[in-house]
């Protein structure tokens, strides 16, 4: 008998808990597993057609929909995962009106830089914790953020499973081109103010022999006008074309100072692409400094990382075959066993 997993998010919508429930929809075991999940009308994405994928499509008005797929989904399943923090309340009335077991994941430390979107998400920072902990589970993607978050918001996690965003690696195909020198540094994201996009041109303006892309949703329109000569803002792209985009990338620079995990950075070790990233969400219990990446703790520092990589060619190379260890480490089928260990193990407790 399969185990009915509902999938609380919009997979064919772009937002990184969206994504990671359309990777899994698309590549949970369907011998084991029925899926059931959200889609919008009005989505970015086309919504997939996936064997062993149910899913409800909310029309218009959404505000209604929304609420109706959320009491189909949650009905028809055994375990549900709450991927998303909107209409919590009503989430945790129907798990306990039809008695079903839930888990969530913790996404991204929540300190001072994203603590109004999460306020404005679950209706007021009072309001922070109980939007986790109704689930009869909670994880963290790493210890440290486990416990800051606790500390702070009493929010609860599992101390035994650390639980990463569902990462798309299969997505990101290893570049065919030898990488022997850096020319071109990538930035990827959509929330480019939390993300610290700001520090990423101030780097564009002391390397002027390097290009500096700008891949995602701009803060506001125009933002990039009058951005130094050679940095270039591509705009948002899907995942294949980011995919063939990345073919002529050699760095990646994360230069978010919150975070809960670096997704990107182990889809663009996927291509082969090394990343540099701050240290303020404990990327080193995930990522060996120094070998599969570089984990910076100043912004002088992490200025001196990059020029270090592109004038050590030995030492870029080190670095690019690190990202084969990083990106066989959330090999997709290390994910899923990690997912359908905790469904199934919520199912049969």
């Amino acid at each position: 008998m399969k185990i009915k997993v509902f999938l609380y998010a919009h997979v064919n919508h772009i937002g990184a808990f969206n994504l990671s429930a359309l990777h899994l929809a698309q590549h949970l075991n369907k011998e084991k597993f029925e899926i059931y999940t959200l889609s919008l009308s009005n989505g970015s994405l086309t919504t997939p057609e996936c064997k062993g994928v149910k899913i409800f499509r909310c029309f218009y008005p959404a505000k209604v929909s929304n609420y109706l797929g959320i009491v189909w989904g949650i009905y028809n399943s055994d375990v549900v995962f709450v991927l998303r923090g909107n209409h919590f309340r009503f989430v945790r009335f129907c798990l306990f009106l039809f008695k079903k077991k839930s888990f969530k994941r913790q996404g991204n430390k929540i300190d001072d830089e994203i603590l109004g979107s999460i306020s404005s998400t679950v209706g007021g920072r009072q309001n922070i914790a109980d939007s986790y902990n109704f689930c009869t589970r909670v994880f963290s993607p790493t210890e440290s953020i486990g416990r800051y978050n606790f500390d702070r918001w009493g929010i609860k996690y599992d101390k035994t499973t650390f639980l990463p965003p569902f990462i798309n690696t299969s997505g990101f195909s290893l570049t065919s081109r030898e990488r022997n020198l850096v020319k071109n540094i990538v930035f990827v994201g959509n929330d480019m103010i939390r993300k610290n996009i700001s520090f990423f041109i101030k780097l564009s303006l002391s390397f002027h022999e390097i290009m500096f892309h700008v891949v995602g949703k701009e803060p506001s329109t125009g933002y990039f006008e009058g951005a130094p000569d050679n940095l270039i803002y591509h705009g948002p792209k899907s995942p294949d074309e980011l995919n063939d985009f990345l073919d002529d990338m050699d760095l990646h620079c994360l230069t978010s100072r919150s975070e809960g995990f670096g997704k990107v950075t182990i889809e663009l070790a996927a291509k082969g692409i090394p990343s540099v990233l701050f240290d303020d969400y404990a990327a080193y219990e995930w990522l060996e400094n120094g070998k599969e990446g570089v984990i910076a703790k100043t912004d002088c520092e992490y200025e001196d990382m990059v020029r270090k990589i592109i004038n050590d060619v030995e030492y870029y190379h080190k670095l690019q075959r690190g990202c084969k260890s990083l990106a066989e480490r959330f090999s997709m089928k290390n994910q899923l066993k990690k997912y359908e260990n905790i469904i199934s193990e919520l199912y049969t407790s």
